[in-house]
């Protein structure tokens, strides 16, 4: 015999009250005053609300889904044999979930994949999608669903395929990726963005992870908002190095102690936003792009983020921009970022020669102090090797070890032309223990260049250096 629940199409903007309680103790008692003898002989199927084929949560049609198409939307793992107790392997249970959904005829498809709260572990990855399904959300509640790779697993934690088909609309939040690094033999990521078209990672927690914490692999509109990425043996986010991304955007993250890159782009991007993040302590840069190979990016902006102490295994550069083998960026921004402690130059973009170069340049409003903490020879911002039509405007750069703001080439196929400084400040304030050698350096193969209305102060050898050819340096204070 079928339970029949009064299902309540609720108000989403209704709380749960006590009455649908007592509908729920209602509905049973009902149902048990109608069993006879001949109801024990099969399991009690509540009428697939319940059970494991329809994991509706009781009286939430509307929250669940209401119609034929859209009636299973909702998967609770636990209802699919997932235990969350931190020792049995859930991965099976967890797919079957994902699995499970519908492919409605009439409407994109996919569904809601609930982890309650519980320890999660998998032992292999887990696919969103194995087939043309769309649109699967994996849901937790934040730091009370952990997704826990079990020992020698060696492998990604949460895919988006294995077909190599684009995904559409994946979404993952609210759940912690626990990597288990110390017992894994070999490198793999805590989710895999690739072939994905408009997949979003949001308020999740990343801790151990063997690798990468996220990987934005072949992917357009991909966005990742308010993870905290800690302790990977690789990047906190990494972009693909065989396939472009497209129009991605990380923002408001927490990125800190990974043992390579905060965010590494290993190829150009196109229509990238990198804002609003915290970095700190991770062992090379904050922000890497380094790329050898005949691709081109354009339309990256840097805006707005802060970092501390990057940079400390080969005093790497906190913002770190290096093309070559004929890779090229165009429409660059970096600016409003706040930058304390960095162990090399503060900002440093550069080209190679005469194969690659990065063109149409905006490094303003920047904010760094102490570039060069523990070694000489340190720039707050260095301008350098085959970057032309930019200007370095309204930056505040104190206490570089070398200078506040470097403009030069290292010869003549790999100039710097038709750059402006203007307005900024380079200063070194700390008297008899100053150690800034120049405010401003407009160097040898710097050509067009200007050096105008700059405030310069404090520097051990010059505040302002022009040693390049048919440059204009005018109007700077202190100079």
């Amino acid at each position: 015999m079928g339970f029949s629940p009064t299902n309540d199409n609720l108000d989403p903007r209704q709380p749960w009250r006590n009455t649908y309680f007592n509908t729920l103790i209602d509905d049973i008692q009902a149902f048990a005053a109608s069993i006879d003898g001949t109801d024990m002989a099969d399991p009690l199927t509540m009428n697939g609300q319940l059970d494991g084929n329809g994991k509706l949560i009781y009286g939430f049609t509307r929250w669940g889904g209401t119609g034929a198409d859209n009636q299973t939307a909702w998967r609770d793992v636990c209802g699919f044999g997932a235990t969350g107790n931190g020792a049995t392997d859930d991965t099976a249970a967890i797919q079957s979930a994902i699995d499970d959904l519908a492919i409605p005829s009439n409407l994109p498809g996919g569904g809601v994949i609930f982890f309650p709260p519980g320890k999660y572990k998998i032992s292999s990855p887990l696919l969103m999608s194995t087939g043309s399904r769309h649109n699967v959300t994996l849901q937790g509640c934040g730091e009370a669903t952990m997704i826990s790779l079990a020992n020698s697993s060696d492998c990604t934690m949460i895919r988006a395929t294995s077909s190599g088909s684009f995904i559409r609309g994946m979404v993952i939040r609210d759940m912690v990726l626990y990597g288990n690094y110390s017992n894994q033999s070999s490198a793999a990521f805590g989710i895999d963005l690739q072939d994905t078209v408009r997949a979003k990672v949001e308020r999740c927690w990343f801790d151990d992870i063997k690798g990468s914490g996220i990987r934005i692999g072949d992917s357009s509109y991909a966005h990742v908002d308010k993870c905290f990425i800690e302790a990977c043996t690789e990047n906190g986010i990494e972009t693909d190095d065989i396939a472009t991304c497209y129009d991605a955007r990380i923002t408001n993250c927490w990125i800190r102690s990974s043992d390579e890159n905060g965010i590494e782009l290993t190829r150009p991007p196109i229509r990238m936003i990198i804002s609003g993040n915290h970095f700190n302590a991770n062992k090379l840069s904050g922000i890497a792009m380094y790329y050898n190979g005949g691709s081109s990016g354009e339309d990256l902006q840097i805006m707005g983020n802060r970092f501390a102490s990057d940079g400390v295994t080969g005093l790497k550069s906190t913002i770190y921009i290096d093309l070559n083998g004929g890779a090229n960026l165009e429409n660059l921004k970096i600016s409003d970022n706040v930058i304390n402690d960095s162990y090399g130059h503060g900002i440093d973009i550069q080209g190679t020669g005469l194969t690659s170069y990065i063109k149409n340049f905006s490094v303003t409003g920047n904010v760094i102090d102490n570039a060069g903490r523990e070694s000489s020879a340190v720039t707050g911002i260095l301008i350098y090797e085959n970057l032309h039509y930019g200007i370095v405007t309204g930056n505040t750069v104190r206490n570089s070890t070398y200078s506040g703001i470097s403009v030069w080439g290292p010869n003549s196929n790999g100039k710097v032309t038709y750059v402006s400084v203007t307005g900024n400040f380079c200063g070194d304030d700390r008297g008899g223990q100053a150690k800034q050698d120049y405010g401003v350096l407009l160097g040898s193969n710097s050509e067009d260049c200007c050096a105008i209305g700059n405030t310069v102060y404090g520097a051990t050898l010059g505040n302002i250096l022009d040693s390049g050819t048919d440059n204009e340096v005018a109007h700077n204070p202190g100079f």
